[in-house]
């Protein structure tokens, strides 16, 4: 059982190590002579915002099958999201597509959603999602030229490909970070798509289930690879690996007992010291989601010692990233 475990966390690490070499190549990528070549997953906004997400997706599935997170019960925000995720296939199904491409699509569902209800029967699937998400990232790489210009009126292979990646999102989400974040993710696309059943002020046009998925996996201005997944690609990734380079040093507790020499210690400290690195950080970042990303890495293990509550430390950070944007 070491040996295995030894085996996966080896093979995450490489995963890790190729997307931090990855990400931080395309930063001089235009300075290289590769440049010349217009290669798509070092030039094209799609691709590469494509390709960050295959890797944080490839690494979280498989570090929720090593470790063995799976619920041992179903919950409450379990079933809520079974339910609701329900409701999207349904309108798949509904397409006037071939029935091939309704049951891939179904594959898809019943490997990320069904481990929601059979908890302690389906924990091998973690694996079997991590395997999945290659298939809509190869699918975008190849497609790009033609993806990006068919939004509006997708191919059925793109609904699937767009169906598969959304759950595959949601999934990670719920096995990571809970019920919540998903749950409403689900309540907005079916709004999106019933919304013209909705009677009153808060009545929707109702957009066909196929154009929703296209504006998700299509295109560059929202959905998967949107504005918020650029930024992710374009700031978080770089101020994480310098927290983490930072803390693996040795320097993020020097950084934080300097900081706590400056405001005293006391409950309040982790909060204090958080506002004067989110100052610092500020500075030059700039981007609030950078500064927070910053913040929690570096001053995670403080919290930890002053016993504060994960949710309550979390919300202290997230409240000080928006320093950098008055920095």
């Amino acid at each position: 059982m070491a040996a295995k475990n030894n085996f996966l966390n080896n093979i995450i690490f490489g995963i890790l190590l190729t997307a931090t070499l990855y990400h931080l190549y395309i930063v001089i990528h235009p300075f290289t002579p590769l440049s010349n070549y217009h290669i798509s997953i070092f030039n094209l906004t799609q691709v590469k915002r494509s390709i960050h997400v295959f890797f944080l997706l490839l690494a979280g599935f498989l570090i929720t099958f090593g470790e063995g997170k799976e619920k041992q019960h179903i919950t409450v925000g379990g079933v809520i999201f079974f339910i609701l995720s329900i409701f999207p296939l349904y309108a798949f199904i509904n397409l006037d597509i071939p029935l091939q491409f309704k049951f891939y699509a179904s594959i898809f569902w019943a490997i990320t959603i069904l481990p929601l209800i059979f908890p302690k029967k389906l924990h091998i699937f973690h694996l079997f999602s991590a395997i999945l998400i290659f298939i809509p990232t190869l699918y975008l790489i190849i497609n790009f030229n033609t993806l990006i210009y068919r939004a509006v009126m997708p191919e059925p292979f793109d609904l699937v490909m767009a169906f598969g990646e959304t759950y595959l999102v949601l999934a990670l989400s719920y096995r990571t970070s809970g019920s919540v974040l998903p749950i409403l993710v689900l309540i907005f696309i079916l709004y999106n798509v019933y919304g013209d059943i909705i009677p009153g002020t808060f009545a929707g046009p109702g957009f066909d289930i196929d154009m929703v998925l296209g504006k998700l996996y299509c295109e560059t201005e929202a959905g998967l690879f949107g504005v918020i997944t650029g930024v992710s690609l374009k700031y978080l990734i770089y101020f994480t690996t310098l927290g983490a380079v930072i803390s693996e040093l040795g320097f993020g507790r020097v950084i934080s007992n300097i900081a706590l020499a400056m405001v005293g210690k006391s409950p309040a400290s982790p909060g204090r010291v958080s506002s004067i690195l989110g100052v610092f950080m500020g500075l030059f970042s700039g981007s609030g989601a950078a500064d927070t990303q910053f913040v929690a890495t570096i001053t995670k293990d403080l919290y930890f010692r002053a016993k504060y509550n994960h949710l309550i430390g979390a919300g202290i950070v997230a409240t000080v990233g928006s320093i950098a944007y008055v920095t």
